[in-house]
């Protein structure tokens, strides 16, 4: 498997998932769910969330240590790959910023998960504003259908979106 493909493989195969009260960046295979609980992306990509899908691309491009061949892979020119990255690199703080938040916490009710999922998916749609901004229209219709074609490989647990 070619790196760029192994990339975005990974980008299907990250998930957050709890673990004993605390929020963790995870591979799907290291994290138990039963398989009624999972929606199968090569089965029925239109059930995965759009937030979901770009919250999967964001971690993923915003940690891959080839980021720039990585968004140069999804058909982004190099103006629009350096846009991409700044956005990607502030996602990849804010996000951890938010998971940190949560597990410092003591409230691990699920009032308090819903709360986390909630700015979460904020988080996810304020990345998507910026990514209009620092991106040329072209070059967001360009990461939009890439993160829809990617739906197919993706598996995500139901609680996870």
């Amino acid at each position: 498997m070619n790196p760029i493909r192994r990339t975005l493989f990974i980008v299907a195969a990250v998930s957050v998932a709890l673990v004993p009260g605390r929020i963790a960046a995870v591979p799907q295979h290291e994290h138990t769910t039963h398989a009624d609980d999972l929606i199968d992306g090569s089965k029925n990509p239109e059930l995965i969330p759009d937030a979901t899908a770009y919250r999967l691309f964001f971690v993923a491009a915003s940690r891959a240590k080839a980021q720039q061949a990585l968004l140069t892979s999804v058909g982004l020119g190099e103006q629009d790959s350096q846009g991409a990255a700044r956005v990607l690199a502030d996602f990849g703080k804010r996000y951890a910023a938010l998971i940190e938040e949560y597990n410092q916490s003591s409230d691990k009710s699920q009032a308090a998960l819903s709360a986390f999922y909630a700015k979460r998916d904020a988080l996810v749609q304020a990345t998507r504003d910026a990514l209009s901004v620092a991106v040329s229209a072209d070059g967001v219709a360009t990461l939009h259908n890439h993160i829809q074609g990617q739906k197919f490989r993706m598996k995500v647990a139901r609680e996870a979106h």
